[in-house]
């Protein structure tokens, strides 16, 4: 049954109206979300001898228009996406977000763009922990065992894997580096429960550019 779900999610998705329009976000070597907007085509005339120039244009989240992509280092291109949690098995909503990457990239290699994707496992987390205590298991035995079927559901599908998949267990030092440095800003604070939080009210234009947050609905150390 899973196989046929996510053999089904990959048609849907291909066929999706939504796909070919400004509809999902990615972060590339520009260093700003992009929305994929259009392609340029290629003549019948061009051949091996005469190769198309890559030509593509994608809506900037930013400057909310139109621009010619143009990467920092060409032709080399940054992707880094959210991979997933693996505390059970991805769901047809995460495949969706994971096949929208997939188009994005093969899309930068037909234009000749060297990709370098960067995809994160969040190995550690509450959920994780809270069924680790209720099976008994380790959180590497845990979340091996999901990272395991996330890359065989990959290969169902037919998903060209990212370059690197850095898991958040390897970066824990970096992470713990990076909140001291925001506390000595005034950006994060430690909420009752022991969690940290990045102090959004201490950042000035913080969620005014490139989302609309409503401020009013945003409750101090709320988790999801």
């Amino acid at each position: 049954m899973r196989i046929a779900s996510l053999a089904l999610l990959r048609v849907l998705v291909l066929f999706d109206p939504a796909l070919r329009s400004e509809s999902f976000t990615v972060r590339t070597s520009i260093r700003k979300p992009l929305y994929v907007s259009s392609l340029s085509s290629h003549s019948d005339a061009d051949t091996a001898d005469n190769p198309p120039s890559p030509s593509l244009t994608l809506f900037n989240s930013l400057s909310l228009r139109k621009e010619p992509f143009t990467p920092l280092s060409p032709p080399g291109v940054s992707l880094y996406t959210c991979g997933p949690t693996v505390y059970d098995h991805a769901h047809v909503g995460n495949f969706r977000a994971f096949l929208t990457y997939d188009i994005l990239k093969r899309t930068l290699r037909y234009f000749r763009y060297d990709v370098k994707h960067v995809c994160n496992l969040t190995d550690v987390d509450d959920k994780i922990i809270a069924r680790c205590a209720r099976e008994n298991v380790s959180l590497k035995a845990l979340t091996s065992k999901y990272e395991g079927y996330f890359m065989e559901d990959l290969e169902l599908l037919n998903v060209q894997k990212a370059c690197v998949y850095p898991r958040a267990t390897e970066h824990i030092g970096e992470m713990v580096e990076m909140i001291k440095q925001l506390e000595e800003r005034g950006l994060a604070y430690r909420s009752d429960e022991g969690s940290w939080y990045f102090n959004v009210g201490a950042k000035e234009g913080y969620g005014q550019q490139l989302v609309c947050l409503e401020w009013d609905g945003m409750k101090s150390g709320a988790s999801g």
